[in-house]
């Protein structure tokens, strides 16, 4: 019978990033709510949510150079991450869209 290698173990604390955490600080940046804000409010700080973030896409361009799927023990942090990058386009998108409405109507735009 042949030896097959242990899959590797983190080591370490293990995260505090939950599914409910990630969707309040997700729905917070997608207001407005700056960053180290939103991090406060779910209980970590601002670091914390760049090494997730961090961690997210290392995994997601790990899996793609690899050509398989997201490891299920990454898939919260690669959710994150891509979660993350569209809440923040939103929110700028919006944001663009209301100053060009104001300064078609002759508003002023005031941020």
């Amino acid at each position: 019978m042949p030896i097959v290698p242990a899959k590797p173990r983190r080591v370490g604390r293990p995260s505090k990033l939950t599914p409910e955490k990630a969707e309040k600080f997700i729905e917070m940046i997608k207001i407005g709510v700056e960053r180290k804000d939103a991090a406060a409010m779910i209980g970590v700080n601002s670091s914390t949510i760049y090494a997730w973030i961090k961690a997210g896409v290392r995994a997601d361009e790990d899996a793609e150079k690899a050509g398989r799927d997201v490891s299920e023990e990454d898939a919260l942090m690669v959710e994150f991450s891509n979660s993350y990058a569209q809440a923040r386009a939103e929110y700028s998108i919006g944001l663009h869209a209301c100053a060009k409405t104001c300064a078609l109507a002759g508003e002023p735009v005031v941020f």
